[in-house]
């Protein structure tokens, strides 16, 4: 009858949440949100905050005489691990410990059709129950878990002794991602909540949720993105490459075309071949340095040479492209630079505006102004301008709107730039074109 069901209180839930509880739990027990109706568990929602993260839960707590002020156990449980099966599960370990009432036909029901992993263990590494999901999964029987060791269901000992010793000495784990261990050696991947249920027997409940599944899933998309970018790559480097190569095979046929070629125009070749030569070696050294720490070698440096290497890299782009670069650079101070890198950095930043331009009429002003202990370099181009969404992810790795990039060119550059305790700045609006700021430091001699 209705007088014979233990009494749950229930606060602080919304009316979708009372009217889910009811439906799950009215069959054996009075659902109340009167404060003044003596009650034998509390069930409470709430929402914890870390690292600004909000997560949703519910708390559940017993007591002896009605009084919620002598609480004799509680669970405290992430809502999105909530089913029907678990509340069930939960609130007849906290209101019967009565052994026999635990095993009756309708709390085991509850307890085998949890899709997770249900565990209850104590401090003394015993377990003490385990569903129907936790002896299907692992490949023991519940009798033969009874008798092992907690720590040694996890894949390795060192990884059980660290879930054991936290929930013992801090009552709680929420959301921790361990690997336990199958009977045949198999590792599942687990994401585990754990709460002490009883502080004086130290007896905790665990709810794994398998995601052996997910893991694979997101193995293999990591997988798919992986050769993905390796066949960006690949078109990049064909791409890219092949492009100084026929140039440089072409100033080499003309040599060859001609016995005794004008000095003027051998040199013009030869300047060619150089020039294409160098942007292959830069490409290289792109491709190379988002992935590994960069190794700087400092030395006095005019950055109106390492400008004008920069530009002499693209010469051939800007011409094919009859893009007009105009230059205003104040005194050529010497900065403490590594030019080699610092002439890749600032080739990276023209490569970009130069494919910003499309249709006659290009320009890309290079300028550079002195301001305290710094100098300042701007790049301007009068592309097609970047959305807010291309701004934020510019020097993101692999990110790029290129059909043939790879998004390490800006990535590079911006290693490049911390690496001598620089820093980049990007002004730019869709379709107002874009204007990369670099800002690098004096010696302190100057």
């Amino acid at each position: 009858m209705l007088k014979d069901k233990p009494v749950i209180r229930i606060s602080d839930a919304s009316a979708a949440q009372l009217s889910q509880l009811e439906s799950w739990l009215n069959d054996e027990y009075t659902i109340s949100t009167d404060e003044t109706k003596d009650a034998r568990l509390s069930i409470s929602y709430a929402t914890e905050y870390s690292s600004g993260i909000g997560m949703p839960f519910i708390r559940f707590e017993s007591v002896n005489t009605g009084d919620l002020r002598s609480i004799v156990s509680s669970y405290q449980l992430p809502e999105q691990h909530i089913t029907p099966s678990i509340i069930k599960v939960i609130v007849g370990l906290l209101l019967h410990s009565d052994t026999k009432e635990l095993d009756n036909k309708n709390y085991r029901m509850a307890f085998d059709r949890a899709h997770d992993l249900i565990l209850l263990a104590d401090c003394e590494h015993n377990i003490l129950r385990a569903n129907a999901s936790a002896v299907s999964k692992l490949g023991y029987s519940e009798a033969e878990l009874k008798e092992m060791n907690l720590a040694d269901l996890f894949y390795t000992g060192a990884a059980g002794e660290d879930f054991i010793s936290h929930i013992c000495e801090q009552g709680r784990v929420v959301h921790w991602e361990y690997q336990l261990k199958t009977k045949e050696g198999r590792p599942v991947d687990v994401m585990i909540s754990a709460d002490m249920m009883n502080e004086e027997d130290k007896i905790f409940l665990c709810i794994a949720q398998d995601i052996s599944v997910h893991k694979e899933a997101h193995r293999q998309r990591k997988q798919e993105e992986h050769l993905v970018i390796m066949g960006k790559m690949a078109q990049m480097i064909a791409h890219e490459v092949r492009n100084p190569l026929n140039n440089i095979l072409l100033a080499l046929s003309q040599l060859k075309a001609r016995p005794k070629p004008e000095e003027e125009e051998e040199k013009t070749f030869l300047d060619i071949i150089d020039r294409n030569c160098m942007r292959i070696n830069a490409l290289v050294t792109e491709m190379l340095d988002p992935v590994r720490v960069l190794d700087i070698e400092l030395s006095p440096v005019s950055l109106i040479t390492v400008v004008r290497e920069a530009l002499y890299l693209n010469e051939d782009r800007i011409s094919l492209r009859q893009i007009a670069v105009t230059r205003d650079m104040e005194q050529d101070v010497p900065l403490m630079m590594d030019k080699e890198k610092m002439v890749i950095c600032i080739s990276n930043i023209l490569v970009n505006a130069i494919e910003a331009i499309d249709g006659p009429g290009g320009k890309i002003e290079i300028s550079t102004r002195r301001s305290g202990d710094r100098i300042y370099l701007s790049i301007r181009d009068n592309g097609k301008g970047m959305t807010e969404n291309e701004k934020n992810n510019i020097f993101n790795p692999y990110f790029t709107t290129k059909p043939r990039g790879t998004g390490m060119g800006m990535a590079a550059t911006l290693q490049i730039v911390r690496a001598h305790d620089g820093a980049i700045d990007v002004v730019s609006e869709k379709g107002k074109g874009a204007e990369i700021i670099l800002s690098l430091p004096l010696s302190q001699e100057q």
